[in-house]
């Protein structure tokens, strides 16, 4: 975990970074499914942001370098481990842990309907992979 802080915070920032660009462009585009598309997918970076930002995070994953019992329990339900630590997500977050490598993957999924009624899904995701750190993608 040698440059795990840093590690985080440039992917954080830049996925924070994306999620303004997005939602700054929303309103200004002409076509109204481009904007919401843009407007779904800022919603859906900004939600992943803030549960990366969770100090909760931080401590699982210390806790999983160091405790192969720890990773077992958690990769049975990442979302209920997660919950009882004390970090609520909503159904819109799925959690993954892979206890393999190991990796925790995390995503947002968010649906919208567009102006005819078609609905549309749109998933941001990032994850931490114990040998490379945090990257986009899922594990």
């Amino acid at each position: 975990m040698g440059n795990y802080a840093a590690n985080k915070r440039n992917f954080v920032d830049a996925l924070a970074a994306w999620a303004t660009e997005l939602n700054d462009g929303a309103p200004t585009n002409t076509r109204p499914a481009a904007s919401q598309t843009l407007k779904a997918a800022a919603d859906a970076a900004y939600e992943l942001v803030e549960y990366l930002n969770s100090p909760i995070i931080d401590r699982a994953i210390e806790t999983f370098h160091t405790s192969a019992a720890e990773r077992a329990l958690a990769a049975k339900n990442l979302r209920k481990y997660l919950s009882d630590a004390g970090l609520e997500s909503s159904d819109r977050v799925k959690w993954e842990l892979h206890d393999d490598n190991w990796c925790v993957g995390s995503q947002v999924t968010v649906t919208y309907q567009d102006d005819s009624g078609d609905a549309h899904t749109i998933t941001v995701s990032g994850h931490y992979d114990s040998e490379t750190g945090w990257g986009t993608g899922v594990c």
